[in-house]
């Protein structure tokens, strides 16, 4: 699936307020078109800069790329990394997907991507949490 066509449902707000660091969390599972993953559960945080993503769009969004065939999950959660980081420019980002594989095991992938220069301001930081979802 080309990147344009994917990112097409994907809408942005702008973010009132700047001054703080705020940790936005998106959560939902994507029924794929295949039988490779099965349903996906994604866990999307980020700390927004000047724009906040329409949680609807982003349902519209997991919708529309279950169209794609996807490898395996750490694809997935690259694209969607890709994806967001390109529609809103956040400070930081987290893609979280899990998904059960041929086999039964859990199948976990982590990607995460910030600003340079971004540092949090708040301890406990989410920069390198990778904690299970």
């Amino acid at each position: 699936m080309d990147p344009i066509d994917r990112r097409r449902p994907l809408r942005v707000r702008p973010m009132l307020g700047t001054r703080v660091d705020v940790l936005t969390r998106l959560d939902g599972a994507i029924r794929l078109a295949q039988p490779r993953l099965t349903a996906p559960n994604v866990s999307l945080r980020y700390v927004p800069d000047r724009r906040i993503l329409d949680p609807e769009s982003v349902a519209a969004y997991f919708s529309h790329i279950a169209r794609a065939l996807w490898p395996g999950p750490e694809e997935l959660a690259l694209a969607i990394l890709d994806d967001i980081n390109n529609e809103a420019v956040p400070r930081w980002i987290q893609v979280r997907v899990t998904a059960q594989s041929p086999g039964g095991f859990d199948h976990r992938v982590v990607v995460e991507d910030h600003q340079p220069q971004w540092r949090p301001d708040w301890s406990g930081a989410p920069v390198g949490d990778t904690g299970a979802p």
